[in-house]
């Protein structure tokens, strides 16, 4: 839930902020299987899809992962 809730914060962002207008921050946390990190690679069917998103816009920013409190926080104040 806490995951789909981030995912929907970064297409808001998409859809306000056109790309190439605003510099996107993307953050995550680990929460299998939906996204977790392997061997040091972000990996998930949520990420697939924000991915997928990026790859449409252009866009190259990383996936950040944190504990969901420190995200929600950042999103909150950032």
């Amino acid at each position: 839930m806490k995951t789909i809730f981030i995912l929907i914060i970064v297409v808001v962002t998409f859809a306000v902020h056109p790309a190439g207008s605003a510099e996107l921050t993307i953050l995550t946390e680990n929460l299998p299987p939906l996204n977790y990190v392997k061997d040091g690679v972000l990996m998930g069917s949520s990420v697939e899809i924000v991915q997928e998103i990026q790859r449409r816009i252009g866009s190259k920013e990383p996936i950040q992962v944190f504990p969901w409190a420190r995200a929600y926080r950042l999103v909150l104040e950032e």
